[in-house]
């Protein structure tokens, strides 16, 4: 497979990332909800995973000036998003020093969630470095920066300490590249790459380890707001493999795939401000599935925008 091509199971995996972020953001989606809120936690790293697996082709000077440019726009888009969703009050535009601000620390007036794009950008470039010191095959920076994110995560209460591109972002995005090219030689064995059943028993498997850590951080009075879980790397990897695997023909499926390839991002970027704008109206399950239908809507009108704005730019 080329480093470009796309697979179907990693985009619907994407899709349903971008829905899990939605339903962590909702007051009340079950009667389970703070499990769904933990669970939820494997969307952000599962999104920079994702993107290790096209990791090689986005290491490019113009590829990054082209994510900024991206980046820049959908800031400027839920900026202007905000005074109708009453996340914010605004009647300007952002000046160049917020921007400035946001691009380097992810601290933004509009909602905490937009780190993932400053995280971005910031881990491509550092990436980069990483490559440019001969460290880009290397478990080395990835096992130090995951250690240190854990750290961080234990002994600070800062979230914007530890949820940035260094202990973050980086580690997941080479985590996700060194995953694909792990199941492309296959150098995991079989039973596991190839049996749903044993995968699906890992990831449950996961999940009791992840409410365990969580309860006792929780019992020792650790940082309960904290992002980052041990527990969380084997999750993500058991349900990476699954969805890589993934050969499905169905409708849903195809359209999962679909959402996650091409509308995904805008999911992510936009359901804070509709998550807001919703919560004065219903709540719980109702809540949440409007959300997801009006942020899909919303995402599905930007990419149409953006693909004739496109369509137009190469006739001319």
């Amino acid at each position: 497979m080329s480093d470009n091509s796309r697979n179907n199971g990693i985009d619907a995996l994407k899709c349903m990332a971008a829905i899990l972020i939605v339903a962590i953001h909702c007051a009340s989606v079950t009667l389970f909800d703070q499990a769904v809120h933990l669970i939820g936690r494997m969307s952000v790293f599962l999104f920079y995973m994702i993107t290790g697996f096209y990791l090689d082709g986005l290491l490019k000077r113009d590829k990054i000036l082209k994510i900024t440019v991206f980046a820049y726009v959908l800031y400027l888009c839920i900026y202007l998003a905000s005074p109708v969703s009453g996340t914010l009050s605004l009647d300007v535009l952002p000046s160049a020093d917020s921007l400035l601000i946001w691009l380097f620390s992810g601290s933004n007036d509009v909602g905490g969630h937009l780190w993932y794009l400053n995280g971005l950008i910031l881990a491509l470039c550092f990436i980069v470095l990483i490559r440019k010191l001969g460290l880009y095959n290397s478990w080395l920076p990835i096992v130090v920066l995951f250690a240190s994110n854990y750290i961080l995560a234990t002994f600070v209460d800062d979230i914007w300490i530890y949820r940035n591109f260094l202990f973050t972002a980086t580690p997941c995005i080479l985590f996700g590249k060194k995953l694909k090219e792990t199941i492309e030689r296959e150098s995991f064995p079989n039973i596991i790459l190839h049996s749903n059943k044993i995968l699906g028993l890992m990831i449950c498997i996961s999940i009791v380890l992840l409410f365990f850590e969580t309860w006792t951080c929780n019992h020792l009075d650790v940082n309960m707001y904290r992002d980052f879980y041990l527990s969380l790397i084997p999750l993500c990897s058991f349900v990476y493999i699954l969805f890589y695997e993934m050969k499905g023909e169905n409708r849903v499926f195809r359209l999962a795939s679909w959402i996650g390839n091409r509308l995904s991002t805008y999911i992510y970027i936009y359901h804070f401000c509709i998550v807001n704008m919703i919560y004065s109206y219903c709540h719980g399950y109702e809540q949440f599935l409007i959300s997801v239908v009006i942020t899909i809507l919303v995402s599905y009108i930007h990419y149409s925008i953006k693909s004739k704005f496109l369509r137009w730019k190469t006739v001319r």
